[in-house]
């Protein structure tokens, strides 16, 4: 069984929709990018290796980072 036959009509290669499934995979990792980059960033000083170390000591950035989180998958699974 080839890749093709694998696939529904309406998501064969090269139809719009497999297109808009290929934006929204792009679209979805350079969220999840800057999501982690947010992590990252939370360290700033020389020499801090553990970006993990204190995170639950600001509430704000944990709970904006779990929204981000979940509104990010809301709008790709239920968006249009």
């Amino acid at each position: 069984m080839t890749e093709e036959t694998k696939l529904p009509d309406a998501i064969k290669e090269g139809h719009a929709t497999q297109k808009c499934l290929h934006f929204t995979f792009i679209f979805q990792t350079f969220v999840f990018m800057q999501v982690f980059n947010q992590i990252n960033a939370k360290k700033i000083e020389l020499g801090e290796l553990n970006i993990f170390k204190g995170i639950f000591n600001n509430m704000l950035f944990v709970w904006i980072t779990i929204l981000t989180f979940i509104i990010q998958m809301a709008m790709v699974e239920y968006g249009g």
